[in-house]
């Protein structure tokens, strides 16, 4: 006798410019693949960015919760309330959080969905949902941990996640580290008997290898200079200033090459930073990429001094495309990538000496760098699509 195949449905925020979209595509081409197993439906609450929308294979489905106007408007409240905490904002932000809740009930009572999966990047929509609303228990619901900072939002609202989070049947964290602190958290909210798994965030390994390969004509002058590069969003929580001033470090003991810097966000305290220094025509702050990696792929070596992370996507992409990497052992992410600075260098947080010294002698030392090369390999086959596919298949079949 035929299984029945699953309904699934996937809610996440809005494709914009991340990591979490990232990984996201990934698994929906993952999905794809076993369209025999399971009917995939993305649910995304914002009509905006949209990124990479077009990767997404065409056997799933896609739909809105918002209109493109309607999330605009949406942005715009959030943004203005932050800086401005009144009732005329956020009264329209109720009102929207309203008209999300009203749809997302449509939607779940028009179609008869197995499970559903909340993807979220850090504080999700569907949690405000779930605190109003209830879902038959027949639905099977999964919460997608991205980043330590969601657990500690977890712990510092305790009355609000644990009824929250009671809802939910199965969690998801994409390292070791993080799976051990949600079941701690769990435990704690009398809510032990959860099950938990973690999955490393798959990795499109021949796509990425394919796009390094591809040089975009305006940035070949950029790609024939020596240097070390940094991808990732200009937020301060990824350290750049403290980047800058390492790399100052280095510029003074006499290496060669240029810091190149891959993102988008507030970039006017980097700017102000890089002009104290003097270091105008050495750092350069390259904006947003929609291919990074064929700077992946020049560069000497990946700098990361990230406070915190989920696994640091940009350092095992980095890794794919043949570059060893230099990073601050944040909470959770590199420790694992680099497995305890095997497959890298690991340097305590905010120990700017070892990490100065660390790049310096793999700039320097063409036999170390190799070493870390030789073994990148091996290190990324943990992230294939084979390898995560098989135990995110055996986690839904379980559902």
């Amino acid at each position: 006798m035929m299984k029945k195949m699953k309904k699934i449905l996937i809610i996440h925020p809005a494709l914009v410019v991340g990591g979490a979209e990232t990984v996201l595509i990934n698994y929906l081409k993952i999905l794809s693949k076993l369209e025999h197993k399971y009917n995939t439906t993305l649910l995304l609450i914002e009509n905006r960015v949209n990124f990479n929308i077009n990767e997404i294979p065409e056997n799933i489905k896609i739909e809105f919760i918002l209109s493109d106007i309607e999330s605009e408007f949406f942005i715009y409240t959030f943004l203005n309330l932050k800086k401005e905490n009144n009732n005329y904002y956020s009264s329209w932000q109720n009102g929207i959080k309203n008209r999300i809740n009203q749809r997302i009930l449509e939607k779940l009572n028009s179609t008869n969905f197995d499970i559903i999966i909340d993807f979220h990047r850090n504080v999700s929509s569907f949690d405000h949902f779930m605190n109003h609303f209830d879902i038959s228990k027949n639905i099977k619901k999964i919460y997608w941990i991205h980043s330590q900072y969601l657990l500690d939002c977890w712990i510092k609202d305790k009355p609000y996640y644990s009824f929250i989070l009671s809802k939910y049947d199965k969690f998801i964290s994409i390292n070791n580290n993080m799976l051990n602190s949600c079941n701690q958290i769990l435990k704690e909210f009398n809510l032990g008997n959860k099950p938990s798994y973690f999955l490393y965030n798959p990795l499109d390994i021949e796509k990425i290898k394919e796009k390094s390969l591809i040089l975009p004509p305006e940035d070949q002058k950029l790609l024939n200079n020596d240097f070390i590069l940094q991808v990732s969003r200009l937020d301060t929580g990824k350290n750049h200033i403290e980047m800058i001033d390492i790399f100052y470090a280095l510029k003074e003991k006499g290496i060669k090459e240029k810091l190149y810097i891959i993102g988008e966000g507030d970039s006017e305290k980097l700017e102000a930073r890089i002009k104290e220094l003097n270091l105008e025509e050495e750092c350069l702050l390259l904006g947003k990429r929609d291919n990074p990696f064929p700077f992946m792929k020049k560069a000497k070596l990946f700098i990361h001094t990230s406070l915190f992370e989920g696994l640091a996507m940009v350092l095992i992409e980095s890794m794919v495309c043949g570059t060893p990497v230099v990073a601050y052992d944040c909470p959770t992410g590199p420790k694992e990538v680099l497995e305890n600075g095997k497959y890298g260098e690991l340097i305590p947080l905010h120990d700017k000496e070892k990490f100065i010294d660390a790049t310096y002698q793999l700039l320097t030392n063409k036999n170390k760098r190799q070493s870390y090369i030789s073994l990148l390999p091996e290190a990324i086959q943990r992230f294939s699509f084979q390898s995560i596919g098989e135990q995110l298949e055996q986690i839904l079949d379980n559902a």
